[in-house]
């Protein structure tokens, strides 16, 4: 399911965040933009990604702890 891996991503992209400056996340945008607006599915994707995902991998490689095993979601159910 997305949902929790949304949470994860975002909890993991927050540092990145702060330390990324703002004009490259404005470039990065129009990067996608551009790629979409050209049609150019295969460029939109890349561009996507790396601004995605590429602070995640740099965040990871310097704090791995943050990234553990996920967690296990058990149900619990209550009989009244």
């Amino acid at each position: 399911m997305a949902v929790p891996a949304k949470g994860h991503l975002d909890r993991a992209r927050r540092p990145g965040l702060q330390e990324t400056p703002t004009p490259a996340l404005a470039d990065q945008h129009v990067e996608i933009f551009d790629a979409v607006l050209a049609g150019d599915t295969a460029r939109a994707r890349a561009a996507t990604r790396r601004h995605l995902f590429d602070d995640v991998e740099e965040l990871r490689e310097r704090s791995p702890g943050l990234f553990g095993p996920a967690p296990v979601r058990r149900n619990i159910v209550v009989w009244e």
